[in-house]
């Protein structure tokens, strides 16, 4: 079991935080995704139409009657949303008296963590889009987002309590861990294009800690690969990029939004099709993750990149720079990985002479006869180099041959 822990709750329970601050963190995210504004919850809310007159019902919506249970009148709050947030925290604890003066550690979340999935088991599977969201077993608390999506799912489906249930506050204290977790992970991994784990200068890709699943000798050699490639990565505009877009405070709030009612960003379907395009044209990055995700449909691309290239990324507008970067380096990995060699002059000339030959219009079995070469060659050239020019236009003409021998 300890070794299955996801690796944030290991690095959140070492700092022993205090549960009555998780819970305040926990509140003031909700507070901060449900309302506009900074400070003041007097600030106009730009959604739909409303105004400031229209906040308590807004409140209550998206806070699905989490003040009421607790035993407050969301009207009676029109200035600053800082005491909603203290007599919230204190309802919560009251919940819970154990929490007064106590610390979190790693059971303690790992528990939590546990009765809030127990209370996911006996809801009704969640569809998006027509598909079944991973919110089950262990998809459940291995990822900041999946953690505060199904915690909300907790407090929405109490909707006919009365009172607030001990469950909630697991709910609210996990959405506060989510919220350090999300803060505090503001650095690129220092090998690849990757949001790097709390805690840690390494993504789940290139740490080696045995929390992070996979064998050790996997883990060794992707590091050894991510070291070297980092030589040339590190210093590109690409790396850069993605440094100035290290997420703060007022972005996570943005992504909560976004992660709890699906609230849209503009021209979203544009910045997918475009996302779509720009795959296309990265052809290292989809052998890397599969062509397959081409296929996928468009509303779903998002939680796909997701899922097979960077699972801490979850803002829409950071995955231009973050496809751009991840071509670089692969381009680069494929250069430097071991076993990698350099183009003969030997190879280099049967190459030349095979791209002649095909843009005569020969096949590649006539090539591979005429060069007296075997087909199986030709084929390695094709599989090994579809980074190099050369090699490219070469499978474009015998794309083209078989084309017309049809």
């Amino acid at each position: 079991m300890a070794s299955e822990l996801p690796f944030w709750v290991r690095w959140l329970g070492d700092r022993k935080v205090f549960a009555r601050a998780l819970l305040a963190h926990g509140v003031s995210l909700l507070l901060d995704a449900a309302l506009p504004g900074k400070t003041d919850i007097s600030l106009r809310y730009v959604g739909r139409g409303r105004t400031t007159r229209d906040w308590p019902k807004v409140l209550d919506d998206r806070l699905k009657r989490l003040p009421r249970r607790a035993g407050l009148e969301p009207s009676g709050f029109s200035g600053p949303r800082k005491p909603l947030c203290d007599r919230l925290t204190e309802r919560l604890l009251e919940t819970r008296p154990a929490w007064q003066q106590h610390r979190v550690e790693s059971d303690d979340l790992v528990q939590a963590i546990g009765r809030v999935s127990s209370a996911l088991d006996a809801l009704p599977p969640l569809r998006i889009d027509g598909d079944a969201h991973p919110l089950r077993g262990t998809e459940f608390g291995r990822l900041p987002q999946s953690l505060f999506y199904g915690c909300y799912r907790v407090l929405d489906s109490s909707k006919q309590e009365l009172t607030l249930r001990t469950v909630d506050a697991d709910a609210v204290l996990l959405i506060g861990a989510s919220r350090i977790v999300w803060v505090l992970n503001q650095r690129v991994c220092v090998f690849c294009f990757r949001l790097a784990l709390s805690g840690s200068k390494y993504c789940g890709e290139h740490c080696l800690s045995k929390h992070v699943g996979g064998d050790s000798r996997s883990r060794q050699r992707k590091y050894e690969l991510g070291k070297v490639v980092a030589q040339s990565f590190a210093g590109s505009a690409q790396h850069e990029k993605l440094t100035d877009l290290l997420i703060g405070t007022a972005a996570t709030s943005m992504a909560a939004r976004r992660l709890l009612w699906r609230a849209p960003v503009p021209n979203e379907e544009e910045v997918l099709r475009g996302l779509r395009r720009q795959l296309e044209r990265s052809p290292l990055l989809l052998s890397a993750i599969g062509r397959d995700i081409l296929d996928v449909k468009l509303l779903h691309l998002e939680r796909e990149l997701c899922k097979r290239l960077d699972p801490l990324c979850y803002r829409l507008g950071d995955w231009s720079a973050r496809l751009r970067a991840a071509e670089l380096w692969y381009r680069i990995a494929s250069n430097v990985a071991p076993g990698v060699r350099g183009r003969g002059q030997g190879t280099e000339q049967l190459i030349q002479e095979a791209l002649a030959l095909a843009r005569r219009g020969f096949g590649k079995s006539e090539v591979a006869g005429r060069l007296c070469i075997h087909p199986s060659t030709i084929s390695k050239w094709l599989t090994r180099m579809p980074q190099q020019q050369d090699v490219q236009q070469l499978a474009s003409c015998f794309a083209s041959a078989n084309a017309t021998a049809v």
